[in-house]
């Protein structure tokens, strides 16, 4: 999966995307089997909502951001990136020690 999702990113964007997208912080929401939530406090009112998710033709990425160029936004390879550095590693640790994949899982902000 990280082959693809590194594929995937050099594919939809550019140099210049890629490098703004190593200072975005998102904050994973959800996860579920083949889709994950995150969102990002831009310069928008609302935050950014990115949502990516897989099928049998690949990934399937979007971001609420006002983005309007050519191939994906630097939030979408953000969330990309958690998913390929942090998400499954964790998934697979999980396996390893759990012998199972992680189930339905929400994110809340703990007070």
């Amino acid at each position: 999966m990280e082959h693809i999702i590194t594929n995937y990113i050099k594919k939809h964007s550019n140099s210049t995307i890629r490098n703004r997208a190593q200072y975005i912080n998102v904050k994973l929401m959800t996860l579920d089997t083949n889709s994950y939530s995150f969102s990002y406090k831009g310069s928008e009112r609302q935050p950014y909502t990115i949502n990516i998710s897989t099928d049998s033709n690949g990934i399937i990425s979007s971001c609420t951001c006002p983005y309007d160029y050519e191939g994906i936004c630097k939030h979408e390879i953000a969330a990309l990136l958690y998913i390929k550095d942090t998400l499954l590693k964790l998934q697979q640790m999980n396996k390893n020690l759990f012998g199972e994949n992680l189930k339905k899982t929400h994110i809340t902000k703990l007070s």
